[in-house]
């Protein structure tokens, strides 16, 4: 039985009890990073325990540090030792007694090695002399820290910084050269005055560490599952305003899509969709603390969603500080992420945030960021003709099937008695303006043995490319942490505060869009300085008081306002017990909680105005997870074994209250009691889900490795009879490499490290609350409150989905860890899917609630990483991730072949039993032959029919990225290309632009003689009738659209990342009180080498479901971002 006693000076005496209280305290104020233990143990240790357990102990309560070879010296001898209050000299006199071991402490490194026999200690009798060198690695780079000692002596010396070393020797010595990591070399001294010596790094090097589920760190070559992870530089170095667009192309197997710019969503995916209804993104985590990643709908007009006009709303992911990140662990699939239950169906990604250290000092580190966001790309139009019909000037038309714009003098719109030039302008980018983000982050971190704390503050302000739009967020997170040999206590807050103004709307009467459907001759100046009418206060445009089409200026300054304001809050805190070296007790609780006002004040199009309408929701949004883990891990020999049994309790709560206000009595008052009639909405939702685990891992020799997991949900949102759902996994992982050593047998020598892994997992899947039972809903009338009449029939007998996974993979290194390679294949299939179908209105329902179906999701992925290049003073590396998924629908239900999952005015995106997920299909198509002719008719244009027809899928063939980075001294590089083979997207955009002739593919045919590839559908002969492209495009484009027409590869291959950065040198700084200074130009989101889309953006898309991937709509333009950064620590 150990026992510890603290000292605290200003008790001045040894405290136990309730003193420990104030050694804590004692701990803290003093000094941060003082060391504890520096000079004398006060602590008394009586156990009977090998020599090495006992080196651990010292070094897990010390700074000391210990070094030996393990070939060398007899560690596992017991040896029995009690000491109060010694010193590290007299700690190791005592232990080393009956060994034929010595020491040497140097500094707080820890020396052990054999003595030897006959051999004095020192060399006083025989002449002395100066010997002096240089220890430098592989790349002939000094290395510091090296110790340099005489052989069978306590006689030594450390490398310096630059790693050299200078030592008084005889010239029969031989010098010992050691470092953790490397091989040890030995140096007779002869007659050499200069002895410089290069280390070879060793092949069996520290073991990678990795976190994994609940936060637990493991060997990563124990893990029998893919884990890919994501260092703090990778994220900040080119960041955007959502850390969730910063995994773009870092991980294999990871699509994402970001959507809406500044203040946006993000949707991201892991190895695919498998959940034809339900939610496909995976779970995050920060901290053990899951976090609400998705937006909340709106509850005031909930069908004007982003894709009609709506605003496109982030989730809880755009509040996390990329400063704060230490690291990203992303667990892909369920195999992975089994022990966090349902809701890590579709993988995890974990965050791990930075914290404080054992340190000398206070640690103080400020990091500011301008970036700066432009338009890349926007529709490709036309600059040749202006707004007319059949090639002649009309000012009263609404397209551009004009005359040739070449300046001619025509009616002002305007003004009628005034005249303006007819002649082409860039409205869009007259429009659009230089975006700006500037963020300012300074962390402050310190701690000693006992505690330790990090506390930062991030302020970030944001201004959009459109007019009024901004973002601005502040952050506060402190983090703190107690630790004594038996007790852990650990504590973390968070706030955040979010605001958002003038958020575009996007969608078919989106900004984009109008400037889409806007006469290319329209002038810039007009339409901006002649947006709201000087006396009514109404919408002034060049198409007059129209409701679909509106000046953008009018849109963005008055028509439609959205602002958002957003405070976070997430907290944890986490106790752990040791009840001795093999068992243990850990618990957590955390909560993520977040209040959020959303205001939308919109302004008809007409004169009298008389439909102003403003809309206040107000939501409140909690989520607690509980849990409690007793955890073993024991030794018996060859054999490890470690298991963990636990509960969790999982309870949400939302609550909000949507108040939609038309007319104003005081006009210009936004004010829900301003309004003239009011329909008030009011949503309330709550979830628990309980849950048992239990989890371990079997070990032998440390290189076979089984881990298992078993987990039981009981959800608050499933029937009784199916509340309780279990599903366990179970993976494997063997070292090759290291096996084939112990059966004294070695795979080649370039071969480095060989692990083969396999996994199974099976998980469910619950639903929302309140699907089980009719609800009711009450809305504000004309005469007084409406009840609404449930229209879903609802599941009694609803089940969970259920997902199975399997996935096979290898890891392997070579030429000593210059080249490494990983390789994974997997298949999950995802039964009883929770879907809702339509149902005959005779039924008095709409639809109802069925489990059917069967996805599978299969595919493989790998990734490489490679140093191709290693010299003193340069290191290239290069990175390559690569991966291949597809998602078939192997069934759906009875009399069920299709499910619509998104629908843009006939073009639907489904799935359909027997495909591909993801189809897109068109209601109106092209009539063609038996030999595959297109059907014309005696008019010219193409016969369509309104028979479906499949005109694409969402899905990619595969993706990837290629990634390098050189380090030459203090300057550094790095570059990230992003590319993406397949996957299709109909463009509702281009079928709006070439309707209004605005679009560059109408070009063609304007002077009539356009004629469409075919045959003649009564004569079967060739096609040879002229029309001009306004008849073609009139035909097939517009809301109507001949989905075909419109549909677009959207492969691409894009700059997605690059960066250049310099350190000031050390030297530089030892007088400045620094200990780094960076700065560094960054660019993202540069160009696209390659793309097919039609000037928009292949990467976004509608809506916030899985079908919207396949339809673009006046989306966010392509923008790249491009700016600096400075990082100062001291």
């Amino acid at each position: 039985m150990k026992k510890y006693y603290l000292s605290c000076p200003f008790l001045g005496k040894k405290a136990n009890g309730r003193g420990i209280l104030f050694s804590l305290l004692c701990a803290v104020l003093l000094s941060v990073g003082n060391t504890v233990f520096a000079n004398d143990f006060n602590l008394i240790l009586d156990n009977e325990k090998p020599l090495k357990e006992a080196f651990d102990e010292i070094a897990s309560h010390t700074q000391y540090r210990f070094f030996y070879n393990s070939n060398e010296i007899n560690l596992s001898t017991s040896i029995d030792y009690e000491f109060t209050e010694a010193s590290i000299d007299e700690v190791m006199t005592t232990l080393l007694a009956s060994t034929k071991l010595d020491y040497k402490v140097i500094g707080t490194q820890v020396l052990v090695f054999p003595k030897e026999e006959g051999k004095q200690t020192t060399n006083v009798d025989q002449e002395k002399t100066k010997v002096k060198g240089t220890v430098t690695d592989e790349n002939e780079v000094g290395l510091p820290g090296v110790n340099v000692i005489i052989k069978g002596t306590t006689t030594g010396a450390i490398t310096d910084f630059d790693g050299n070393y200078a030592l008084e020797v005889a010239t029969t010595d031989i010098l010992i050269f050691s470092f953790v990591g490397y091989d040890n070399q030995e140096q007779n001294v002869g007659d050499r005055s200069i002895i410089n010596v290069q280390l070879a790094t060793q092949v069996d090097e520290l073991e990678e560490v990795v976190v994994t589920a609940f936060g637990i760190e493991k060997e990563k070559k124990s893990i029998g599952y893919s884990v890919q992870e994501v260092k703090s530089d990778e994220l900040t170095d080119t960041r955007t305003t959502n850390v969730g667009s910063n995994l773009s192309g870092k991980i294999a197997g990871v699509q994402v899509n970001p959507s809406g710019g500044l203040g946006g969503s993000v949707s991201v995916r892991v190895r695919g969709s498998s959940s034809i209804s339900g939610n496909n993104e995976p779970l995050w985590v920060v901290d053990g603390v899951p976090i609400n990643s998705a937006s909340m709908g709106q509850i005031s007009s909930p069908d004007d969603g982003p894709e009609w006009g709506g605003r496109n709303a982030d989730g809880g992911v755009s509040d996390i500080n990329p400063e704060d990140i230490a690291n990203i662990s992303v667990l892909k699939g369920p195999n992975a992420a089994a022990l966090y239950g349902s809701r890590a169906q579709n993988g995890a990604i974990i965050i791990t945030t930075k914290k404080g250290a054992s340190q000398k000092g206070v640690k103080v580190e400020y990091n500011a960021n301008v970036m700066f966001e432009q338009v890349q790309s926007f529709y490709n139009m036309q600059d040749t003709y202006g707004q007319g019909t059949s090639g002649k000037i009309d000012t009263n038309a609404m397209g551009s099937w004009g005359a040739p714009m070449e300046g001619q003098m025509v009616q002002s719109w305007v003004d009628p008695s005034l005249t303006t030039p007819y002649q082409a302008n860039q409205q869009y980018k007259d429009f659009f303006e230089l975006g700006s983000t500037v963020s300012n982050n300074i962390a402050v971190s310190g701690g000693n043995d006992l505690a330790t704390f990090r506390m930062s503050f991030m302020d970030q302000r944001a201004n959009g490319i459109f007019p009024s739009q901004s973002l601005n967020k502040n952050s506060i997170d402190f983090q703190g942490g107690l630790k004594t040999e038996k007790f852990t206590l650990n504590g973390k807050f968070n706030y955040i505060n979010h605001r958002e103004e003038g958020t575009p709307n996007q969608g078919y009467i989106g900004t984009v869009n109008q400037f889409v459907q806007m006469p290319r001759s329209i002038q810039t100046n007009d339409i901006k300085n002649n947006y709201m009418h000087p006396v009514y206060g109404h919408q002034v445009n060049w198409s007059g008081l129209s409701s679909q089409y509106v000046n953008p200026y009018w849109q963005n300054y008055n028509a439609s306002i959205n602002n958002a304001e957003r405070d976070r809050f997430v907290t944890m805190v986490s106790a752990g017990y040791k009840f001795n070296d093999w068992l243990s007790l850990s618990a957590k609780t955390g909560i993520d909680y977040y209040s959020e006002t959303r205001e939308t004040r919109d302004l008809p199009s007409n004169q009298t105005m008389t439909d102003k309408k403003y809309i206040l929701d107000k939501f409140n949004v909690m989520e607690m997870n509980s849990d409690i883990m007793m955890n073993a891990n024991k030794q018996f020999g060859d054999w490890g074994v470690s298991a963990s049994v636990g509960a969790n309790n999982m309870h949400q709560q939302r609550s909000g209250m949507g108040n939609e206000g038309v007319g104003q009595i005081v006009p210009g008052l936004w004010s829900i009691p301003n309004a003239t009639s009011v329909i008030n909405r009011q949503t309330y939702y709550e979830k628990e889900i309980q849950s048992v685990f239990a989890f371990g891992q079997f070990s032998f020799r440390n290189y076979v490795f089984i881990d298992w997991t078993a987990r039981n949900d009981w959800s608050s949102t499933l029937p009784a009879e199916n509340r309780s759902y279990f599903y366990p996994s179970i993976a494997g992982s063997l070292v090759v490499s290291d096996m084939l050593e112990d059966f004294d047998t070695q795979l080649p020598e370039w071969i480095t490290y060989m692990k083969v892994r396999g996994s199974w997992a099976k998980v469910g899947n619950d639903t929302d609350p309140y699907m089980l039972a009719g609800t009711y809903g009450v809305q504000q009338g004309a005469g007084g409150p409406l009840v609404e009449a449930p229209l879903q029939l609802p599941l009694e007998g609803l089940k969970p989905e259920e997902t199975t996974s399997k996935e096979f993979g290898a890891e392997m290194r070579f030429f000593k860890n210059r080249l490494y390679f990983d390789f994974t294949m997997y298949q999950s299939n995802t039964f009883n899917q929770i879907l809702t179908v339509p149902m005959t209105s005779s039924s008095g329902y709409s639809h109802k609630i069925i489990n059917a179906g069967n996805v599978e999701n299969k595919g493989f992925e790998f990734m490489v990483n490679a140093t191709v290049l290693e010299k003193r003073d340069f290191k290239w590396d290069i990175g390559f991730n690569f991966s291949k998924n597809r998602t078939y629908v192997n069934e759906l239900a009875d009399g069920v072949q299709t499910y619509e999952m998104a629908n843009v005015n006939g073009v639907t995106v489904v799935a359909q039993e027997g495909q591909d997920y993801g189809n897109i299909r068109s209601k109106r198509s092209f009539v063609y032959d038996e030999n595959g002719n297109k059907m014309i008719g005696n008019d010219g244009l193409p016969i369509t029919s309104n028979d479906p027809e499949i005109i694409g899928n969402i899905q990619p063939d595969y993706m990837g990225s290629v990634s390098t980075t050189l380090n030459y001294k203090n300057v550094s590089f790095r570059a990230q290309v992003d590319f993406k083979k397949g996957g299709d997207i109909y463009s509702y955009t281009d079928a709006l632009g070439t309707l209004q002739g605005t679009g560059e593919r109408t070009l063609n045919g304007r002077d009539g003689n356009m004629v469409v590839e075919g045959v003649n559908a009564e004569t079967g002969q060739a096609n040879d009738v002229k029309i001009s492209s306004e008849q073609y495009w009139n035909h097939v484009g517009g809301a109507n659209a001949v989905g075909s027409e419109f549909m677009y590869d959207a492969s691409y291959v894009s700059l997605r990342e690059l960066s250049i950065g310099y350190s000031l040198p050390n030297k530089w700084l030892e007088n400045m009180f620094l200990d780094k200074v960076r700065v560094s130009a960054v660019g993202r989101n540069l160009f696209y080498f390659k793309t097919n889309m039609p000037g928009t953006s292949p990467e976004s898309y509608a809506g916030p479901s899985d079908g919207y991937r396949g339809i673009e709509m006046g989306g966010y333009p392509m923008t790249r971002n491009f700016g600096f950064n400075v990082n100062v620590a001291f």
